[in-house]
């Protein structure tokens, strides 16, 4: 897909770490939103994000919230996504893209296994994508993706395997990719406290993935807050906000390039998202992720490319039918 990943230069290799080191995201690692937007964004600099939240205890008193889905249950979502980026050369040459998707994501439950986790199938359709790079308007198709997850009752992802290979993988349409986890999860940010929660607590984690980013540690931190109750199509809701920060700096040597690669960037996300009690899963969720990166290539006498880039994504999940039903129906 044209767009902001098809401005950048490919670098070569799109995989990170050691010769034989293991593939974050596909040995149970599941995506924060923020990361997947890192992740997205950096493909064409070969870095690959994933990460699995850590959840800190919250107050021990109020009600317990848990995912809880029975098995053969099925979902609908309807999501919406869009993205604003400039990248900027330093000789101080600017390119911007928009990019706008809807999607619709059914998602089915698959029961759960002995430690308690439940399965998930959950497919994203194809979709028409918007675009509009440099003030010229396109349209691309996307064909949609599909994965199956392990989830445990706190929501976290502890694996994912993907049925149509991982979305995030192609340079050319990694810069507006709608994943399934998230649309049901939030991608990976939507955790549960461990404990009974009442209006005005917290909780909050520190996650650090050893060697994430070009052999360097990346560490996530995010932190909710219960705000109340909500109603949403007849249902009563708990209402939460989450916000998430991460930041990195590293570097890799590229003897196929004859020099080096240096990576920096700072990503926020905010979200606020009503999670369905009686249901045990989240009925609607909205967004905004932040995203500033520079990224050098070069050697110890002169910088060869050197790219920096913003990006703003704003998205919005909504639960439209639950077993078939549409909710809110009567």
């Amino acid at each position: 897909m044209p767009g902001l990943a098809a401005e950048l230069p490919s670098l070569g290799s799109t995989r990170l770490g050691p010769p034989g080191a293991p593939d974050p995201s596909s040995t149970g690692v599941g995506h924060m939103r923020i990361l997947h937007v890192v992740r997205s964004l950096l493909l064409p600099f070969a870095v690959l994000l994933a990460a699995a939240p850590a959840v800190f205890p919250a107050a021990p008193a109020g009600k317990v919230l848990r995912f809880r889905p029975k098995e053969g249950d099925t979902a609908v979502y309807q999501h919406s996504l869009s993205t604003r980026a400039e990248m900027k050369e330093e000789a101080g040459e600017k390119s911007r893209t928009e990019m706008t998707a809807q999607a619709r994501c059914t998602v089915e439950f698959l029961g759960e296994n002995a430690s308690g986790d439940f399965g998930v199938q959950a497919a994203i359709e194809p979709h028409t994508v918007d675009t509009k790079v440099d003030g010229e308007e396109g349209t691309e198709e996307s064909p949609g993706s599909a994965a199956r997850y392990v989830v445990n009752r706190q929501g976290r992802i502890k694996k994912v395997s993907w049925l149509t290979g991982d979305p995030t993988d192609d340079p050319e349409s990694a810069a507006l990719v709608i994943t399934p986890d998230d649309v049901f999860l939030l991608g990976g940010a939507a955790i549960l406290p461990d404990k009974a929660v009442k209006k005005g607590d917290k909780w909050s984690g520190t996650v650090t993935v050893p060697g994430a980013v070009m052999d360097e540690d990346l560490v996530v931190k995010y932190q909710s807050v219960l705000l109340g109750e909500e109603q949403f199509k007849g249902a009563v809701c708990q209402k939460i906000k989450t916000t998430a920060t991460s930041s990195f700096s590293a570097r890799e040597d590229m003897p196929e390039l004859g020099g080096t690669i240096k990576a920096s960037a700072k990503a926020s996300g905010q979200y606020t998202w009503l999670f369905d009690a009686e249901r045990g899963l989240i009925a609607s969720a909205e967004g905004t992720d932040r995203l500033s990166l520079t990224v050098q290539v070069g050697d110890a006498d002169q910088t060869l490319v050197s790219v920096t880039l913003s990006a703003v994504i704003n998205s919005r999940s909504v639960l439209t039918e639950y077993n078939g039903v549409p909710v809110g129906a009567k």
